[in-house]
């Protein structure tokens, strides 16, 4: 027997946990990022129309040229300042992005519900001021302010190859994530920055056009930039690098950490490391097809950051008719096998670079940690990282 204390104690709890969710429900109508659940994260990141293809095809079409939302954002405690208290953030699409939204998630609804929720701010990266947004439950928001850039060497590049000399910054950025590294040498060297940037995860890629469009920095279409010439822009690629003869690549990318996307653990199929997390499989552009954008020109800076494409990508750079094009090598390499780690050290000694070393780590503790415990920075690579 029950007693009635008891049940008006089940029944007080019960009503707490109902208005405990109910307000998480409307925190989320309201455009409330920190409030949202990870489910609904989740849900909202699935809805790129295609899931196991990440392309768009969502069949809905709109004549909105602009949408405007208004975003409420809470601060984040970390080095460089990201996101506002209580800010009021204005997000305005022009009709090209609505138009890639709602190819890219299925739909206009589903298009404006993530940037309903997204997380927007100012932040500065290697002594940048710019404005980002990001996917809501991302903790890029958390870890992009604290990477400042310096290890790439984005201040000297005036000096690295034909630059100096042309004028021009050549930039190939391999792995774009939300587009921070390309946004800031583009504003750091106005008009002095042709970049192509691919990134292949559906979702990361909108935010990555979208923070072009915040920040001012001009998207130029493939066949426009691939004519050459000194105006100053960016190619934006939704597509991953990988070597030449590859079709399709699969994309690994756990919600809430598109920082750390990967390749699929099998080649032929989707394999993540767990069952939740969304595999795609993306468009690939080939290294030469990369080069060839800047047709016979120097590259400047080749950033690499595409976890784990570069042992595909690479070689053929480094190896080709083209290695001497490239000025200037700066990224992660991720478990790299001895042969990449001594095509890498040739470029600066890997002065530029970050490598995570399973060698230096213990299989159980690479496993839980994620590699964390092999990170080696720089010229010390090309001693640790090999036998």
């Amino acid at each position: 027997m029950v007693s009635t204390h008891s049940l008006l104690g089940r029944r007080f709890f019960c009503l707490l946990a109902f208005l405990w969710r109910a307000q998480a429900i409307e925190s989320c109508s309201s455009a409330d990022p920190v409030s949202c659940s990870a489910q609904t994260s989740h849900s909202l990141l699935q809805m790129s129309a295609g899931r196991s293809t990440g392309l768009g095809t969502g069949t809905t079409t709109t004549t909105t040229t602009t949408t405007t939302t208004t975003t409420t954002v809470t601060r984040v405690q970390a080095s460089g300042s990201f996101i506002q208290t209580n800010a009021k953030y204005p997000a305005s699409l022009p009709a090209e992005l609505v138009e890639l939204g709602t190819r890219l998630f299925g739909s206009a609804a589903a298009m404006e519900l993530v940037v309903a929720q997204s997380s927007c701010g100012p932040m500065t990266y290697a002594n940048v001021s710019m404005h980002i947004c990001v996917a809501t439950g991302d903790n890029a928001k958390n870890r992009l302010p604290g990477e400042d850039g310096e290890g790439y060497g984005l201040d000297t590049l005036m000096d690295v190859g034909t630059a100096r000399s042309k004028g021009m910054i050549n930039m190939l950025d391999f792995g774009g994530n939300y587009g921070v590294v390309t946004i800031a040498t583009y504003k750091k060297y106005p008009g002095k920055v042709r970049a192509v940037v691919a990134e292949p995860v559906p979702a990361t890629y909108f935010f990555l056009c979208w923070n072009m469009h915040l920040n001012g920095v001009p998207v130029v279409e493939e066949s426009a930039f691939r004519k050459g010439g000194s105006q100053p822009g960016v190619a934006a690629l939704q597509k991953a690098v990988s070597g030449p003869g590859d079709k399709v690549l699969r994309i690994c990318s756990a919600v809430g950490n598109s920082m750390n996307s990967y390749v699929s653990l099998d080649s032929k199929v989707c394999k993540c490391r767990d069952d939740v997390t969304p595999c795609y499989e993306v468009p690939v552009a080939s290294s030469d097809h990369m080069l060839g954008m800047f047709g016979s020109e120097d590259i400047t800076l080749l950033k690499m950051d595409c976890e784990g494409c570069e042992k595909l990508s690479f070689p053929p750079i480094a190896k080709g008719p083209s290695a001497g094009r490239v000025k200037r090598l700066a990224g992660e390499l991720h478990n790299p096998d001895p042969s990449l780690v001594r095509l890498a050290c040739k470029y600066d000694n890997a002065k530029y670079l970050t490598a995570w070393c399973s060698r230096l780590v213990a299989a159980k503790d690479w496993a839980i940690t994620g590699g964390a415990k092999g990170r080696v920075d720089g010229p010390d690579i090309c001693v640790r990282c090999v036998p």
